[in-house]
């Protein structure tokens, strides 16, 4: 999501490879419903795509402003699922675990 949040416009679908394999959320997915889990990405997807063309802003957090990576990244998640993630790339990607490239689910962060 990050690599999109960079450049004055998004890439296109599909575009961009993951950085890393982790993935970061605040609860582990297996402790909830499968169904519910796949319900809450597809969310979280559905949410970060109808916020397609808004700006990259340094410090920015929401679609009036612009974002920066950890605020888009921290808004999608909040509307979406009402996580509340730091507003720092670094903090995030230490909230989460390793899971081998292969094994990514929709809505991961890489």
């Amino acid at each position: 999501m990050c690599s999109s949040c960079a450049a004055a416009e998004p890439l296109p679908s599909g575009l961009g490879s993951p950085l890393n394999s982790t993935q970061t959320s605040v609860q582990n997915p297996s402790q909830e419903d499968p169904e519910n889990w796949s319900d809450r990405a597809r969310e979280v997807l559905v949410n970060a795509l109808s916020l397609t063309g808004i700006r990259y802003k340094y410090g920015g957090n929401s679609p009036e402003t612009g974002f920066d990576c950890s605020g888009f990244v921290r808004y999608v998640f909040k509307q979406a699922t009402s996580l509340t993630l730091p507003h720092s790339a670094l903090a995030i990607s230490q909230l989460g675990k390793t899971v081998p490239k292969d094994e990514l689910q929709p809505g991961d962060l890489v």
